[in-house]
């Protein structure tokens, strides 16, 4: 097939055309006074959101260059989610910026892309540094600031998401998900999450929305590293019999079994999943075995002479719903036996008594955080599936938000942080050296987010030089602080590193080639 091919200015235009189609859409959503937007779903309801990643992941344009640009910047909101689990919108907008004026700088100076680029990135490194140390530490009351803040200024939801931190502890497992019986509420269950997901990315490809959600699940746990399908054959027809779904817990799948698991996965034959175990060498034998304490499966040890083809129905164990994502696995309402639960927590105790030093209290102090620990479930209802899908992402993003505060401190929000640098006297000092050319690219981003905010309040922010920012919600210029209106530091951080990473990129390319529509 023929490729269509341009070069130079027109490419990085081209690219920068794409990423304004894609900003211009979602920068309404950022701020208290956000606006949503209507994504159009074939053969379903509109989907109404103001939520920035998941528009940006819907938007497809029709001109094959500007849709290279589009995708690179979904790739920034997707990374900031990925990482952070919000700030996408802030980070779109400052990268649009800096695409904008990076691109007409390059129209007359093409030669000068790779030094800009270095530019943006010792800038963005100094920038951080600053932020960091002008955090601070999460306190009670601030905590509910960041998370009615993050969750749009829902006083409600914010409260049910510190509710559900003061049960579980910031460390601990808390998921989202609708409410069957339309009522807003935190429930805590019997449960644990392991940093473990898909074992192939074929199963994410066949999931909703990246999840794999089992309701009524069986769990078959082993230390066996699986090569023979058949090994799996016994496990998966009392699946079929008892018309469940289920999970395989295995050290590893691999060679003709992987390839036969996901063919009959794919084709519809069997309901099932499988992930790796959590840890490695004993380590990932004592959790899998705290698993199969949690679930009430059988652990199936292969130094034991535990064998998968002789499984039977009460050597699985049973959960209400499992939820399998690309990076984790949680495991909600687990019906292993108390009684068993509390004798291996005993045994884990004694364990870390004896333990020789911190390292190893710490993982066994881990390892009883996740028996016993549970699951907080914060169960949201609304009067429509549209506005329920929504308000679940919304909670979602609040709640990462809210981790990210307690994890590495909060800044003044509304975009006010990175502002206050480009008036900072020591901030400045510390970018002296920079060309001033590059240097006013990277400080007219750096205002971009609460110029944004502002517009869409219709407001206008003027520095006083008194440290007091804008207040998104009424216009008025205030002590952020008081106000509460903070932004967690590491959400901040991640928006501004993903941004210039995805500016960087775009303002070195010089070619782009496409198929040749026919």
């Amino acid at each position: 097939m023929s490729k269509m091919i341009i070069r130079g200015h027109d490419a990085r235009q081209k690219l920068l055309d794409g990423v304004n189609e894609l900003t211009d859409t979602i920068k309404v959503t950022l701020g208290p006074k956000a606006r949503s937007v209507v994504l159009d779903r074939e053969g379903q309801a509109p989907l109404v959101m103001n939520d920035g990643v998941t528009i940006a992941k819907d938007i497809e344009l029709q001109d094959p260059f500007e849709n290279m640009g589009a995708k690179l910047l979904r790739e920034v909101s997707s990374q900031a989610q990925e990482n952070m689990g919000d700030g996408t919108t802030t980070a779109c907008v400052i990268a649009q910026k800096l695409i904008q004026d990076g691109v007409e700088y390059l129209k007359s100076s093409p030669t000068e892309s790779n030094n800009l680029k270095r530019a943006l990135d010792e800038m963005s490194m100094i920038t951080t540094k600053h932020l960091e140390s002008s955090a601070k530490e999460v306190k009670d009351d601030s905590l509910m600031a960041v998370a009615t803040i993050a969750s749009n200024n829902d006083n409600n939801i914010g409260k049910l998401i510190v509710d559900a931190i003061s049960e579980v502890g910031g460390d601990g497992v808390i998921t989202v998900e609708p409410s069957k019986s339309g009522n807003t509420e935190l429930s805590i269950t019997e449960g644990m999450e392991l940093p473990r997901g898909f074992i192939s990315p074929i199963l994410a490809e066949h999931a909703t929305d990246g999840k794999r959600i089992m309701e009524n699940a069986l769990v078959c746990i082993t230390d066996d590293k699986i090569t023979n399908f058949a090994d799996m054959l016994p496990a998966l027809e009392l699946s079929v019999q008892e018309k469940r779904p289920i999970l395989f817990v295995v050290r590893g799948l691999d060679g003709a079994a992987l390839t036969n698991f996901l063919l009959n996965v794919v084709n519809g034959n069997i309901d099932a999943c499988v992930i790796e175990g959590d840890d490695y060498g004993d380590w990932q034998d004592k959790k899998m075995r705290d698993l199969a304490c949690q679930t009430g499966a059988k652990f199936f040890m292969t130094k034991t002479g535990s064998d998968l083809k002789s499984i039977k129905l009460d050597n699985l164990g049973s959960c209400d719903k499992i939820i399998v994502s690309k990076k984790k696995t949680t495991f909600l309402g687990c019906k292993g036996e108390k009684d068993i639960i509390g004798w291996a927590v005993d045994k884990i105790k004694q364990d870390m008594e004896e333990a020789p030093n911190d390292w190893l209290k710490d993982k066994h102090k881990e390892r009883i955080a996740r028996l016993i620990g549970g699951v907080a479930v914060i169960k949201i209802g609304a009067p429509t599936q549209v506005e329920m899908n929504d308000t679940v992402e919304r909670v979602d993003d609040a709640l990462n938000a809210t981790r990210a505060a307690l994890a590495g401190g909060v800044v003044e929000g509304g975009g006010f942080s990175l502002y206050k640098l480009t008036q900072d006297t020591d901030w400045n000092k510390d970018v002296n050296h920079i060309r001033p050319d590059f240097y006013h690219i990277f400080v007219n981003a750096l205002m971009k987010p609460l110029q944004q905010i502002a517009e869409n309040g219709d407001w206008q922010f003027v520095w006083e030089g008194d440290g007091k920012g804008l207040n998104g919600l009424t216009g008025e210029n205030c002590d952020l602080w008081e106000a509460g209106i903070i932004d967690p530091v590491l959400v901040t951080m991640s928006s501004l590193q993903s941004a210039v990473s995805v500016a960087s990129m775009v303002l070195t390319t010089d070619s782009l080639v496409t198929d040749e529509k026919v």
